[in-house]
């Protein structure tokens, strides 16, 4: 089977001038995410700013320059979209947020308006990639452009990397720390992740692999173990990697994966003192990670001063800053992922964020395209990760992106077949891909 024939769209819609458009948005938007490839560190000006500053005002230049291009073209602006009710909902959470912390905390506006633009931003890159008609919006380009972003990304970090190490030239002026006395850092890892997700379901859904997905995983896994070195990132990477083999097992390969972890999780209860104890001891002698214990205890104070809305927008530089990173400023929400989320947003936020994942997984359920185990694999992922990787962290947003742009395309096959009665051509097509994938997951 062909890998084109499990994607929804066809490569001819890319042809007209609004299929261009949103090629060229959907690339642009995953190359901002991977900092420019790391031009954000040497471009004039904004090498001297933090990397998130950069990436919002390219990001708001370009969805606005697109979303007046998309609007020249149509003469429409879509508020009603696929799970535009949690869109709206989060979206004026976070504009209520900014007006609560704006009355609330004498920071100056200006610092306020600068934490809620990190949310407010990649929210209207969303908002203009449902602003492009239905038809175009295809996930065969969505696919392709986040591996070739991906590979290119791995590809200058590692470079990056080995020249660093063996030459001592930082051609791209990376921050970086040192882990065991090696560099340590990220170039787009989010980005490359997702691309690996989808290079991996493809590989198992069609029982070959491509020399580029091949390529894409390969780099992207080399990134993650050698320039990256983030030992809780490393652990989801290799759970949500035995979840996705779950995915494609037969039914006695599942009873025995199941049952290796009830059993792991029966060693654990049955020696829950000792582990902990041990994990303790190893914790307390990490300093990282004996702050980020401090961090939890630190959050979860804020949490209960405000357990419904969270403290919201807090400037670094401000007066109040003590409340967003304790007295010596070493504690960051994306350290404790949940638990800063409850600092931030409270109750609402992680009712939240509860829904939309729950959401996704099960609209997932309900198509049996390749859309279906990647969607599954990056709810999965998101779930566990959200230990101390949470999503909705301002540095992880193109998650949040991602997960809009995927349960896009989750609509089953009789939903295609009843919307393209017109299209004798498209209902035979559709009528192929359901007859092709029936009985794939």
């Amino acid at each position: 089977m062909k890998t084109d024939n499990l994607y929804l769209y066809s490569k001819k819609r890319n042809s007209s001038v609004m299929g261009r458009l949103f090629l060229s948005y959907i690339y642009i938007i995953f190359i901002l995410w991977s900092a420019g490839f790391g031009l954000f560190f040497v471009l004039p000006y904004f090498k001297n700013l933090y990397w998130l500053d950069s990436l919002s005002i390219f990001t708001i230049i370009v969805s606005l320059t697109y979303f007046i291009l998309i609007f020249a073209n149509t003469g429409v602006v879509r508020f009603g979209f696929h799970n535009s009710s949690l869109f709206w909902v989060f979206f004026f959470f976070i504009a209520i947020s900014f007006l609560f912390s704006s009355y609330k905390y004498n920071q100056g506006l200006a610092g306020t308006i600068k934490y809620a633009a990190y949310y407010l931003i990649p929210l209207f890159s969303i908002f203009v990639y449902f602003q492009f008609p239905k038809r175009f919006r295809s996930f065969s380009a969505v696919n392709k452009a986040i591996i070739n972003v991906s590979i290119i990304d791995s590809t200058v970090a590692l470079v990056s990397y080995f020249l660093i190490v063996n030459a001592d030239i930082n051609l791209l002026n990376i921050p970086y720390s040192l882990r065991n006395g090696t560099p340590r850092f990220t170039i787009g890892v989010e980005v490359v992740l997702i691309s690996i997700f989808i290079s991996l379901n493809k590989c198992f859904k069609t029982k070959k692999i491509s020399p580029k997905d091949a390529c894409n995983i390969i780099l992207g896994t080399l990134q993650i173990i050698i320039a990256g070195k983030t030992r809780s990132f490393l652990l989801y990477y290799a759970i949500a990697f035995v979840f996705i083999i779950a995915l494609y097992s037969n039914f006695k390969t599942k009873i025995c994966l199941y049952t290796v972890f009830f059993d792991l999780f029966l060693v654990f209860a049955f020696n829950a003192q000792y582990i902990i104890n041990s994990i303790s001891d190893y914790f307390l002698s990490d300093a990282g990670i004996s702050i980020r214990f401090e961090a939890i205890s630190f959050f979860m104070k804020q949490f209960y001063s405000k357990p419904f809305f969270g403290i919201g927008f807090i400037s670094s530089k401000g007066p109040y800053s003590t409340l967003l990173g304790g007295a010596n400023g070493k504690f960051y929400y994306d350290d404790v992922g949940v638990v800063g989320l409850l600092a931030q947003f409270g109750l609402f936020g992680l009712l939240w964020v509860i829904v939309l994942l729950a959401t996704a997984f099960l609209q997932a359920k309900k198509t049996n395209l390749l859309i279906s185990p990647i969607l599954k694999t990056f709810v999965f992922y998101l779930t566990i990760s959200s230990i101390n990787l949470l999503f909705v962290d301002r540095g992880k947003l193109i998650y949040l992106f991602m997960l809009f742009v995927f349960t896009d395309f989750c609509h089953p096959i009789s939903a295609i077949v009843n919307n393209t009665k017109r299209s004798p051509s498209l209902l035979a097509r559709g009528r192929i891909l359901n007859t092709k994938l029936k009985g794939c997951n």
